[in-house]
């Protein structure tokens, strides 16, 4: 008979996946989300139409995307840093492979399907090599790199006309960002009901506890280092579709970003914490961030180190608010 899968008592945290959990630094983020949103609504009045809402969700949807696959490996005390890899590669190909075709638009379907691949191929190094989750995912990310440079060395290409129009019209009755939006904390908030999210978390939490409440640990860490691929191969191609081109050079900033809006988000670097929700108001707080910065002029190191700050500062608060278990 198969075991029941029981949680960690001490470490049931993990089951707000989706809302803020009431911790030193999911507590930390609201104040500052809603503080940094508001500075932002003071620069930018008009940031509150429906058009400028849309422009600023599509803005930060490749960043969210990234965020939430990043945040979905946290959560199992791993890291993925070839999720800005994995991203080009699939930007490039949507920019080069699928291109100006419309015809060609169903390849999108197989470039997804490249995500998951370098996603399981990350999967088999953690769980079958027994690398550890950085060294793998860095190894692979400069794998990733080279590859996305071969085939495009520079920016360049083009996508489907009626596929980018579609992904950039931000005065639709539901603009498109807001719609995608909605549609990924939907599934999500359906995912998290799953055995395999459930798996994940109480790997997470106490992987020992996990493997004898039989949870399969290979399984469930190469399943999300393949989802974590999916989901970065989506953000190339939503990257592409809006810009309208593709370029090799743009996924390293996206990887110090996405651990950047997990942490500032609330997620635990050590697993077992935190949610797609916090990731995504993470996302929001670094493109917040950027956006007050590019009205006032300042220079980009400016956003950078602010950034930081805000990181270490966040850092610092859940030291403090941690409790010994």
């Amino acid at each position: 008979m198969e075991a029941e899968l029981v949680l960690p008592p001490t470490k049931r945290r993990g089951m707000w996946p989706l809302t803020v959990r009431p911790s030193g630094g999911a507590l930390v983020m609201v104040p500052l989300f809603v503080i940094l949103l508001l500075v932002d609504v003071l620069l930018q009045p008009d940031i509150l139409t429906k058009p400028q809402i849309a422009l600023t969700i599509q803005t930060a949807f490749p960043l969210i995307l990234v965020s939430i696959a990043q945040c979905i490996v946290l959560l199992t005390g791993g890291i993925d840093i070839s999720v800005g890899g994995t991203m080009v590669v699939a930007n490039v190909l949507t920019a080069t492979w699928v291109g100006a075709d419309s015809g060609s638009a169903w390849r999108l379907v197989l470039v997804l399907l490249v995500g998951l691949i370098l996603g399981a191929f990350n999967g088999a190094l953690v769980v079958i090599g027994n690398f550890e989750p950085f060294i793998a995912t860095l190894g692979t990310w400069a794998i990733y790199d080279g590859v996305a440079l071969q085939i495009l060395p520079s920016a360049g290409g083009a996508t489907p006309p009626a596929l980018s129009a579609w992904a950039q019209n931000v005065t639709n009755f539901i603009p498109t960002s807001i719609l995608l939006l909605v549609l990924t904390l939907a599934v999500w908030w359906y995912w998290r009901s799953t055995n395999l999210c459930r798996h994940i978390y109480s790997i997470g939490s106490d992987e020992a506890r996990a493997r004898l409440s039989g949870v399969n640990i290979g399984k469930t860490k190469f399943s999300v280092y393949a989802i974590a691929g999916l989901l970065a191969a989506l953000a190339g191609i939503y990257l592409a579709l809006i810009t309208s081109t593709g370029d090799a050079t743009l996924g390293d900033g996206y990887i110090l970003s996405s651990v950047e809006a997990c942490v500032l988000g609330g997620i635990s670097l050590e697993g077992g914490s935190g949610g797609a929700g916090l990731a995504v108001a993470g996302a929001f707080i670094l493109t917040f961030i950027d956006g007050i910065t590019s009205v006032l002029v300042l220079p980009p190191w400016v956003s950078i180190v602010l950034s930081a700050g805000l990181l270490i500062f966040v850092i610092g608060i859940r030291s403090r608010f941690a409790k010994p278990t």
